[in-house]
């Protein structure tokens, strides 16, 4: 009795597939902005959005738009979208919540990331290198503040 409990208790992730699924990069003054120094005003946006895509499987994005500006002139605008599909057995609603936003926009970033730097540098730009990111802390934090408000 105790071994069957055990298993339906057991939380069991895989990794399904992870892949882009949209990238844009626009760099609407070049050459012009080669001609002066790099100092870009930077703007980060991120969001993540999942969904079910059949019994125990999942799709998590994670939406990123960079935009760089200088004198208010566009240096460039990235906009990428990283997805993964993931398979989740075996969690309550909050387990699974927390999974899909604060446990797999981590799996996911690192490969944001990278693509990021490889654009923009071949975009001819110096790299730009996105801090690490803290997805559980972030979930944490606004299940806080979601419960302070309600």
């Amino acid at each position: 009795m105790a071994k069957s409990q055990e298993k339906q208790s057991k939380v069991n992730f895989h990794i399904h597939k992870v892949y882009t699924q949209d990238i844009s990069y626009e760099s609407p003054n070049s050459p012009d902005t080669f001609k002066e120094a790099f100092q870009p005003q930077v703007e980060v946006d991120m969001h993540t959005d999942s969904k079910k895509l059949k019994d125990e499987e999942y799709e998590v994005v994670l939406a990123i738009t960079i935009t760089a500006k200088s004198k208010d002139k566009t240096i460039f605008l990235i906009e990428i979208k990283q997805a993964g599909v993931f398979g989740i057995v075996g969690t309550d609603k909050d387990q699974l919540e927390y999974l899909l936003q604060g446990y797999c926009p981590g799996i996911l970033f690192p490969y944001v990331r990278s693509l990021i730097s490889s654009v923009v540098t071949r975009g001819g730009f110096p790299d730009i290198n996105l801090e690490p990111i803290d997805f559980a802390a972030m979930y944490a934090r606004n299940k806080a503040k979601e419960q302070t408000e309600a």
